[in-house]
């Protein structure tokens, strides 16, 4: 792992410059797996962390890793921002845009770009077809314009469709929306750079532009990614020196470049019938409709222990699929593959798959038809008590040092004591 984690490193930090201002090789970076940690670039790490030299490059080795270490993202080491990439998550052109992506995120949370409030997903109104008409429009004109050289009506009709959209939303949400293409859609543009515009990565990325919102795919976070990408594309286009600026929403320097004040009542768009969009999302938002309920009663069949977690301490370490999770506004987020948090208290949930995140982070549900229940070493027997609480199945463990425990029936209830 080491000699391959070197050569990664080696070639991120060979790369040309990707983004004004920002000196890639001083963001650390920290592979690993199950277990292991190797971390190079970073300047003072943690105590777990050995130092090593190989091939003339320092670098440092932790096993087991730091519990932060949980997937791809950028977490502060020792304060220090660091990117953590899953050993091997992806290969060739894909891992350094991977690595790329994640370091830009430790950049990002070094000079506060604002990235979305991860909590207002609960808030998104990912069935009400308007706005996801609108959506869909704005993520086709995008393609239109950076996927096939659009000019500048096709600009302009994707600012209407997403000043249309945008009146719609609560002012918290529309923020949510502009902060997450600054977080998301501004790494998925720098990953993409790495690669250059004739590799498939690139292309690959574009593509999803025509997948937004149809059928709702990408609703109420997945789908920055792209169309914060695309927005950054064009302000290369039409904006030049825009990453010497400060960090603000990418669409408004568009539309200030290309001098044009976006009609939030256009219902006229290049290519498109807006109409025959409109209709489209209301027969699915039916469907989606139904299909929520499916998810719901696979989260929660009523034939197992069903577990109800409350945690009150700072996740420090996190990882779900954001392609596969799906928000039920007024039910949570649905994870029908892995959810996992570790928190600075000590509390670890992880759950193969199957749950609802009633309040992101704090409040988790889950059923399994057989658990093992222990509250300090002992098994849990019915009523109420106070403990350290173990429960695990053949996908999950949750774990917490000292918690409010009531067993009644067919329910579990977990409330977390903070120390």
């Amino acid at each position: 792992m080491e000699g391959k984690a070197l050569k990664l490193w080696q070639l991120y930090t060979q790369q040309p410059k990707l983004w004004e201002g920002w000196d890639y090789g001083s963001t650390p970076i920290g592979f690993h797996d199950y277990e292991n940690a190797v971390l190079f670039g970073h300047p003072n790490p943690s105590q777990e962390f050995t130092e090593k030299e190989r091939e003339g490059v320092k670098y440092h080795i932790a096993n087991p890793k730091p519990v932060s270490f949980t997937a791809n993202t950028a977490v502060d080491l020792n304060g220090v921002a660091t990117a953590t990439i899953m050993w091997q998550e992806r290969e060739g052109e894909e891992m350094l845009g991977l690595i790329t992506h994640e370091a830009f995120h430790a950049y990002q949370m070094a000079t506060a770009c604002p990235c979305g409030n991860i909590s207002v997903v609960l808030k998104y109104p990912v069935n009400e077809p308007l706005v996801q008409a609108l959506a869909e429009i704005e993520g086709r004109m995008l393609f239109q314009a950076v996927g096939v050289g659009g000019g500048e009506e096709i600009v302009r009709a994707a600012l209407d469709a997403r000043a249309a959209r945008q009146a719609l939303l609560s002012a918290k949400v529309a923020t949510f929306e502009d902060e997450t293409e600054l977080g998301e859609g501004l790494a998925t543009y720098v990953e993409i750079k790495t690669a250059g515009p004739g590799s498939q990565l690139w292309q690959g990325k574009l593509n999803l532009l025509q997948k937004i919102n149809r059928n709702g795919w990408g609703a109420d976070r997945l789908r920055f990614y792209y169309s914060g990408m695309a927005w950054a594309l064009l302000c290369d286009r039409y904006a030049p020196d825009w990453q010497r600026g400060e960090w603000r929403p990418l669409a408004n320097i568009v539309a200030e470049a290309i001098g044009h004040v976006p009609n939030t009542k256009e219902r006229e768009y290049p290519t498109l019938d807006f109409d025959m969009v409109l209709a489209k999302h209301e027969l699915e938002a039916a469907a989606r409709e139904e299909a929520m309920k499916k998810s719901l009663a696979q989260a929660l069949p009523g034939t197992g222990l069903r577990v109800e977690i409350f945690v009150k301490g700072n996740p420090v370490g996190a990882g779900w699929n954001p392609n596969t999770v799906v928000t039920y506004p007024g039910f949570g987020r649905f994870h029908s593959t892995r959810l996992f948090y570790y928190y600075d208290s000590g509390t670890k949930i992880d759950i193969g798959k199957d749950c609802l995140e009633k309040q992101n982070c704090l409040h988790v549900v889950f059923e399994r038809p057989q658990l093992e229940l222990l509250l300090d070493g002992s098994p849990l027997s019915f009523g109420n008590h106070q403990g350290n609480l173990k429960l695990t199945s053949g996908d999950c463990i949750v774990s917490i040092p000292l918690a409010k425990v009531r067993l009644e029936g067919n329910c579990l209830i977990a409330e977390e004591i903070l120390a």
